[in-house]
């Protein structure tokens, strides 16, 4: 708790490994430059990560999350903030029954994609995880090595688009193998974006398949009310439970 990590003049491969825990937890701790992951978490359970603030990554290229949770449970990553990696948060390797709520993730590191905030699957089979209240440029389960199900995107902010030169993409993309999500009561875009970026389809060569999404009550981030508050506008062509 309460010390900082900084690998912006030397060499730090990953900020925190923690692999094969149980009952621990890291609080107020902020990381600076690792080369690879921030945060890394392995085969553990019932571990909390809240209020760190992980940053910038010196590096380029794939393979480079700011919060890695793999083949983990029953842990919860809440109130941080995540900026510069590829990507900001990126689940894998069975990952099951987490929560990542509350979360604030910007400028994503680009690389061939437009950068991404919360990669909810890019190891199979991540399942019944909660996203909640996190705020971001994109959510995307790319299905890469295979599938996910049963997770739930709850109340999450997903701007499509970034800080200044941060290029405009997809607000959520749900690719192949993507099963049983729930997506409910979400803002997509936000005042200034061109589209809301939604994409259950087949994107980067990913391939589709996702048999039942219950999709509803999600609004339209672009639409703003004159004292600031987004308006109720609805993303009808999406809101609809769908097999």
């Amino acid at each position: 708790e309460y010390f900082t990590l900084n690998g912006l003049h030397g060499s730090m491969y990953k900020g925190i490994d923690m692999q094969q825990c149980v009952d621990s937890w890291v609080q107020n701790v902020a990381v600076r430059g690792s080369a690879n992951f921030g945060i890394a978490i392995a085969y553990s359970v019932f571990c909390e990560i809240r209020k760190c603030d992980i940053r910038d990554r010196q590096g380029f290229g794939s393979n480079g999350g700011g919060f890695i949770p793999g083949a983990s449970s029953a842990c919860l990553f809440e109130d941080n903030i995540i900026k510069g990696f590829f990507p900001n948060i990126e689940v894998n390797s069975s990952a099951s029954g987490n929560v990542f709520a509350y979360n604030f993730c910007y400028f994503p590191v680009s690389f061939n994609n437009g950068g991404i905030d919360i990669l909810s699957n890019h190891s199979a089979h991540n399942h019944y995880n909660l996203y909640e209240g996190n705020v971001g440029k994109m959510l995307m389960s790319d299905g890469y090595f295979g599938s996910a199900s049963e997770d739930t995107l709850f109340r999450n902010w997903l701007t499509g688009t970034g800080a200044v030169g941060d290029a405009d993409t997809f607000s959520l993309q749900l690719c192949r193998f993507t099963r049983n999500y729930n997506v409910v009561a979400n803002m997509f875009g936000k005042t200034g974006s061109a589209h809301t970026g939604l994409s259950f389809g087949s994107v980067g060569g990913y391939g589709q398949g996702h048999g039942r999404l219950c999709i509803a009550d999600n609004l339209d981030g672009r639409a703003q009310a004159p004292h600031g508050t987004v308006t109720a506008e609805a993303l009808t062509a999406v809101n609809a439970r769908t097999a």
